[in-house]
């Protein structure tokens, strides 16, 4: 499974959530621009947002990639977030939380 990581934060914990399964993991951590080119050029089938670090950036970056016909049904999911911020990405996609 090829999965989409978006992560502004430079803790590695997020990402090692997903890397205990034989998955194909691409990562993100610095430009949300940068994110909306990698999604269209891999079409991964997942995509998992650290909502936790810089929810503004994240919600326009997944806006972006949401308004890209070829992407735009790509299945989204916001890790974490303050209960605020969730309820502005609740149309964008799911919100779960990981064990940590």
């Amino acid at each position: 499974m090829n999965i989409f990581l978006l992560n502004f934060s430079r803790n590695t914990e997020f990402r090692n959530q997903f890397t205990k399964g034989e998955h194909n993991i691409t990562e993100e951590n610095e430009n949300g621009n940068f994110a909306y080119q990698v999604v269209a050029e891999l079409k991964p089938d997942l995509i998992f947002v650290n909502y936790d670090s810089k929810p503004s950036h994240c919600r326009q970056t997944i806006l972006a990639i949401n308004k890209r016909k070829s992407t735009n049904n790509i299945p989204t999911f916001f890790v974490g977030g303050k209960p605020s911020e969730i309820d502005k990405v609740i149309d964008l996609g799911m919100n779960i939380k990981l064990n940590r």
